[in-house]
Formats: C-alpha cells, sequence, structure tokens
C-alpha cells in the first residue's frame, strides 16, 4: 500500500500531495501560495503518477530541483529538494508497505492457478482478457484487489458467485473457495493463507482512525486514515454530495447509519424527481471503484442494506468524521 507523497518545508511544516496534485503558484486559487513577484500566477504543479512523483514547471522564471533548472515534465523522489520562487521544499515519499497479512489471491482454470495481481485482471472468453476462460462471454467478470479482499465484478448478465446471481454495477465481496459460473462453465476463488489468521496488531493497523471530505472547485477529496496511513482520492460532484449526505446526514440521522434513499436523492439531484433507488445504486458502484483506486476494500466502507433502499459509510468505535 502506498503512503503517497509529502513535500517537507524548511519550517518543518508539510503538505501532502494528494490524487489532484498540488499546484504552486502566486494565484490565490493554488495550493500552495507563495508571494515572491517572480513567481508566475501557476508556477509549478506536482502530481503522482504511474510512474511516481513528478513536477512540471509552468511559469516563466526558473523551477530548480537539487539546485539544476527544470524546463519540462521530471519524476523526483524522496529526499529530492525543489526549488520555487518564494519557497523551498523537499520529498518525503515513503516506500509503499505492504497491506498486513494480505493473502495471495489465486483462480483455479483445471488443474492450474493463476495469481491475481494487484489491481484489476479481466476473465472471460475474448482475445483482450488476461485470463480466457472457455465458455465464458468477453469481458464476462472482472477481479479486484483491495487491500486484503478480492472483489468481483460482472461486466455482463449470467455470472453468478456460487449460487447467487451477480448483478452487473456491483462489486461482489469473495471469499477463499467462491465458484464463479457462467452456465456450466466454473472457476474456483483461492487464497493462500486463511484470512481469519488476522493478528490483534494487524487488526490495530487496519482500524479506520479518521475521515476526512474536502470540497474542491470540481467535486472533492475524501481522505481515510486507516491505521496510522493517510490514503486519499479526489472525487467527483455526484459522488462528493453522496459521501457528505453519508457523513453528514439530514433527518436525524447520524454518520454510520443506513441513510434511506428518500433522503439521500434530494440531497445529490435537487430538483430532480425522476431518480430513483437504480441512480444511487449506480453511484455508490462508482463511488466504490474510486475506493478501489488506492488499494481498499470499498465494500468495507461503502455498504448497501441487504434489503436495498439505504446506504451507509460504514465507521469504527472512535473514527472521527470531518467534512469541510
Amino acid at each position: 500500500m502506498d503512503d503517497g507523497a509529502w513535500l517537507v518545508f524548511e519550517d518543518g511544516s508539510r503538505r501532502r500531495v494528494s490524487g489532484q496534485g498540488v499546484l504552486v503558484g502566486r494565484a490565490a486559487t493554488c495550493d500552495i501560495v507563495v508571494s515572491d513577484p517572480r513567481a508566475s500566477k501557476r508556477h509549478a504543479l506536482l502530481c503522482l503518477s504511474a510512474s511516481g512523483l513528478e513536477v512540471h514547471p509552468l511559469g516563466r522564471n526558473t523551477t530548480k530541483v537539487n539546485g539544476r533548472q527544470v524546463s519540462g515534465a521530471r519524476r523526483i523522489g524522496h529526499g529530492d529538494r525543489l526549488e520555487v520562487p518564494g519557497a523551498t521544499f523537499t520529498v518525503d515519499r515513503p516506500r509503499p508497505r505492504p497491506a498486513d497479512h494480505a493473502p495471495v489471491w489465486l483462480v483455479r482454470l483445471g488443474d492450474i492457478l493463476h495469481r491475481v495481481p494487484g489491481g484489476a485482471m479481466s476473465v472471460g472468453g475474448g482475445d483482450l482478457d488476461e485470463l480466457r476462460v472457455p465458455g465464458w462471454p468477453d469481458g464476462a467478470i472482472t477481479l479486484h484487489v483491495g487491500g486484503t479482499s478480492l472483489l468481483a465484478e460482472a461486466n455482463v448478465e449470467g455470472a453468478r458467485v456460487g449460487d447467487e446471481d451477480a448483478p452487473t454495477e456491483e462489486l461482489h465481496l469473495l471469499r477463499s473457495g467462491d465458484v464463479l459460473r457462467f452456465g456450466e462453465h466454473a472457476v474456483e476463488v483461492l487464497a493462500e493463507q486463511p484470512q481469519e489468521e488476522t493478528t490483534v496488531a494487524s487488526l490495530d493497523s487496519l482500524r479506520l482512525r479518521e475521515v476526512r471530505f474536502q470540497y474542491r472547485p470540481t467535486g472533492g477529496e475524501l481522505a481515510l486514515q486507516i491505521g496510522d496511513r493517510v490514503l486519499s482520492c479526489p472525487l467527483s460532484e455526484l459522488r462528493s454530495r453522496l459521501v457528505v449526505v453519508l457523513l453528514q446526514p439530514p433527518g436525524g440521522y447520524s454518520a454510520g447509519d443506513f441513510i434511506p434513499d428518500e433522503l439521500v436523492i434530494p440531497q445529490i439531484w435537487p430538483r430532480r424527481d425522476d431518480r430513483t433507488n437504480f441512480d444511487v445504486n449506480t453511484l455508490v458502484h462508482r463511488l466504490r471503484k474510486d475506493l478501489l483506486k488506492i488499494g481498499v476494500d470499498p465494500t468495507r466502507f461503502i455498504e448497501r442494506a441487504r434489503t436495498g433502499g439505504a446506504t451507509r459509510f460504514r465507521l469504527q468505535d472512535g473514527a472521527e468524521v470531518m467534512v469541510a
């Protein structure tokens, strides 16, 4: 699991680089606002990409990394020193840490076991599927690793997990020994180690301690403190509204309660009386997909009532909630 990156200033203060990046410049709309007249209104952008932390110079005057001017996008790492007019800071980028007691997830196809890589794996009968299963539709199921969990997303109708239907637009939490089926064709999901072996120490490191939501110009940012790690992801406007109504619900409900759809819908789609439970289901699914991107099991936090019609942000005892 990745702890992200921090910008550490000379006075010891620090700023996290979130999924939306950090913009430095003189403009009041920047994330870090500097007063030096040599700085441009939008001077430099720092962002996390698949290859790591990058700096993108935007201003006319210099942006330096370790004392040398950079003129184009450049990858920077732990300990690098970044200078812009009016500010100097050092990159603190901890090494990614694996999830505690994370099992290795496998799919049994005949007598062969196939490891499910971190992230996502497409399973189906098509040429583009990473694991091809005879008799399955193209792109039938996507397997997602989130934290220590494995989840299945059915992309076509007719999928089953064991004896249960697996509707599309949902994430289905899998257990070792579950069987995924399309008609007569099936594969088995296995974990290399039992999930029940989790220790008291690892349970503490997986404890949700704090939930923070902050509004942004184009939506918002959700941050989860799990143990001593802080994981954050940007959210679209509608998904931000869903998170806020779950964390600050109306009608006498509290954060962590199941909030009925009839209260949720007007908060997300004001003046739209054509929205239904189906729209809430779709939005919940997309929010869960956002949480998957930061490496957590989204079903652990965003829960739909078994009977439908209500959603909650699942909180552990003592977890703090902040909306700003």
